[in-house]
């Protein structure tokens, strides 16, 4: 859970502000560095996927557009074999 800065302020007299501890400044700064971090990471996956989605879209039309029929391949079993006595 993101830390509250607001929840961790303190109003300091002698500067007429309000502060947060730096420990705890430190820390959202962090998450949020983490938090971004992730989301990068996401969107680089989530290109990366849909790159692979659309190579294999490719791929698999690129398959079914070529001619899948075999050439006759010779009846091997067959024993009229001109080159062959009886």
């Amino acid at each position: 859970m993101a830390i509250n800065l607001d929840e961790h302020k303190v109003y300091v007299d002698s500067h007429k502000m309000d502060m947060v501890p730096y420990t705890v400044a430190v820390k959202a700064i962090e998450e949020i560095a983490q938090a971004i971090g992730t989301e990068l990471m996401e969107a680089q996956l989530n290109k990366a996927i849909n790159a692979l989605e659309d190579a294999f879209s490719n791929l698999n039309d690129t398959v079914g557009s070529l001619d899948t029929t075999a050439p006759e391949l010779p009846d091997l079993n067959n024993d009229q074999d001109s080159t062959r006595e009886s």
